[in-house]
């Protein structure tokens, strides 16, 4: 009624909000909280019961994973004072409605919610050593100059990899720009003749495009071998199908009216029990699908290769 909408208006809340945005934990009449709208963190019951689909991409399910087809599935908004989940598409019977949690990566997801998407669009993992390329650039050059007018430098502060292994085309082309030589970076015309990818090994600029590729394979084996390097991703693989096949017993005989409640009802302190798995299962998912998007960058930007086959491919032959 009137004083909903009142209320909705006072909160920041639009009476009928599509996007369903607004002022977390306001109340009406509490002036201090008024505030224009923007997005905010609600906690809604019952909704908060339905699974995750990423927001595009690939995702080959996993724990809180989804049947549905990512953010095409349901829509959340706020209408007449009351938050509504509508179907964006036909949905048939049996179909498992799911929500976006957000576009989340794996640390994300794994940190507030208990669970990760393997393969998900969303994931990007952060390799702070570009960070170190930095340092080769002079203050109060003019090539520094180039790269603050572009905005490169935020492309180095942000450098990550995307959920197939692929680094952003803005950090390749910063990374060129910081370690052409001096005779490359004036006979393309500075950071501009830079932008493009060089292939020809004999084509200026291919030092630079070199050089940026390597700088990236050394930021990937960094963060791999803080991880225990590819041995340790092998040995991770093997533990992770192992914990499948016992969780996927557990789940079976839990399912029966006869379970184990030790394994069935645990709080996740014992080994065996269902809480403790999923627990089990989640952060060995986390730790492989991270190393594996490492592994297929530093394949892909090591001249020549590494020689990482993904192990995952002959467990599945």
């Amino acid at each position: 009624g009137t004083a909903g909408q009142a209320g909705a208006n006072e909160c920041g809340l639009e009476p009928d909000d599509p996007a369903g945005t607004a002022v977390a934990s306001c109340t009406p009449g509490d002036v201090s909280r008024r505030s224009v709208a923007q997005p905010s963190v609600f906690v809604v019951p019952f909704l908060d019961a339905f699974n995750h689909s990423p927001s595009g991409g690939p995702s080959s399910g996993g724990e809180g994973a989804s049947s549905g087809e990512g953010s095409g599935a349901t829509k959340l908004t706020f209408t007449d004072g009351a938050f509504q989940l509508v179907a964006t598409r036909a949905m048939e019977p049996g179909t498992e409605a799911t929500i976006v949690y957000g576009a989340h990566a794996n640390d994300e997801l794994l940190l507030r919610f208990g669970f990760c998407v393997e393969g998900s669009a969303d994931e990007k993992i952060a390799l702070p050593g570009c960070m170190d390329e930095l340092e080769w650039l002079m203050p109060g050059s003019l090539r520094e100059a180039d790269m603050k007018a572009e905005g490169l430098h935020a492309a180095v502060k942000d450098a990550h990899l995307t959920f197939n292994g692929e680094a952003s085309s803005d950090l390749l082309w910063a990374l060129r720009v910081l370690l052409a030589s001096d005779d490359e970076y004036d006979a393309l015309g500075g950071v501009n003749g830079l932008r493009r990818e060089f292939s020809g090994i004999n084509e200026v600029g291919s030092g630079a495009q070199l050089a940026a590729e390597a700088s990236l394979a050394l930021a990937c084996e960094r963060e791999l071998t803080e991880m225990g390097g590819l041995a340790a991703y092998e040995e991770d693989l093997v533990n992770l199908h192992a914990v499948e096949g016992v969780y996927g017993e557990v789940v079976a005989e839990c399912s029966l009216d006869g379970g184990d409640p030790e394994r069935c009802g645990g709080d996740g302190e014992d080994g065996n029990d269902a809480t403790f798995l999923r627990r089990l299962l989640a952060a060995l998912s986390f730790r492989v699908n991270r190393k594996r998007i490492l592994a297929r960058a530093m394949e892909r930007y090591t001249p020549g290769g590494v020689g990482f086959v993904d192990p995952e491919a002959a467990l599945e032959v």
